[in-house]
C-alpha cells in the first residue's frame, strides 16, 4: 500500500516499513496555469543505518469487549539483529488522538522466558520520556545482538473508545534523534494470538 501523501516540500520522515531493499516513489505534478508545465527538479533521500534488521511486534489482548474501560495491554517486540546493528534504547507507541497511554513496566528475556509458565523474564529499568493523550515513549539500556535479549514486553494502560485503534510502534537509538525504525506487525511470540498491533472492539 502507498503511504499517506508527503505534503511538506522541506521533507518528512519516511512512513513506509523499514528497513527494506527497495523504495518506490510516486509524484503528482499539478499546474494551475494551462500554459505552464509542472516540473520536478530534484528529490533527496537521507538514509540511516537500521538499528536492527527487523523488529516484529504484536499486542495482547487485541480484542476488547468493553469500550471506555481502562485496562492493561502488553506490546511484545521481537528484534532480529546482525552483528553490525547498533541496537536501540527507545520505544515509541503512537495511538489515535485522545487515547491516553500510561506506562506500567518493561520486561525482557529469551523466547523461552515468555513461552514457559515457569519462565522468568527480567524487569528492565525504563524511563518515561513522554506519555499522554496519543503516545508513549520510554528509554532503557541498549538492546542489541550482545545484550542476550530476544523479546521485550511493554505493559501499559489505556482504554479503547471506538471499534478499532491501530497502534504504531517504532524504535531508535537515543543518540540518533528522529531516526525511528518502524515495528512490523507479526508473530512476535508464538503463544500470543493475533499477530496484530490493532486493538479491536468486539
Amino acid at each position: 500500500d502507498w503511504s499517506e501523501p508527503y505534503s511538506d516540500p522541506e521533507g518528512s520522515a519516511v512512513l513506509s516499513p523499514s528497513p527494506r531493499e527497495f523504495l518506490i516513489i510516486r509524484t503528482s505534478l499539478l499546474s494551475e496555469d494551462p500554459d505552464t508545465t509542472a516540473t520536478l527538479r530534484s528529490l533527496r533521500l537521507r538514509f540511516s543505518e537500521p538499528v536492527a534488521s527487523q523488529v516484529v511486534g504484536e499486542i495482547y489482548p487485541f480484542q476488547v469487549d468493553s469500550l471506555g474501560v481502562e485496562r492493561t495491554f502488553s506490546f511484545f517486540l521481537n528484534p532480529s539483529f546482525r552483528s553490525a546493528d547498533v541496537g536501540f534504547d527507545e520505544i515509541l507507541i503512537v495511538s489515535p488522538a485522545d487515547m491516553a497511554l500510561t506506562f506500567e513496566s518493561l520486561v525482557a528475556g529469551s523466547k523461552e522466558d515468555f513461552r514457559a509458565e515457569t519462565g522468568t523474564p527480567t524487569t528492565i529499568a525504563a524511563t518515561v520520556i513522554a506519555e499522554g493523550r496519543d503516545s508513549l515513549r520510554i528509554s532503557f539500556p541498549t538492546v542489541n545482538s550482545r545484550s542476550g535479549i530476544e523479546v521485550l514486553r511493554l505493559d501499559f494502560r489505556t482504554a479503547l473508545f471506538g471499534t478499532g485503534a491501530p497502534l504504531r510502534a517504532a524504535v531508535q537509538r537515543g543518540d540518533r534523534e528522529d531516526a525511528w525504525q518502524r515495528v512490523d506487525a507479526g508473530d512476535a511470540v508464538k503463544e500470543v494470538t493475533g499477530n496484530t498491533t490493532t486493538l479491536v472492539g468486539t
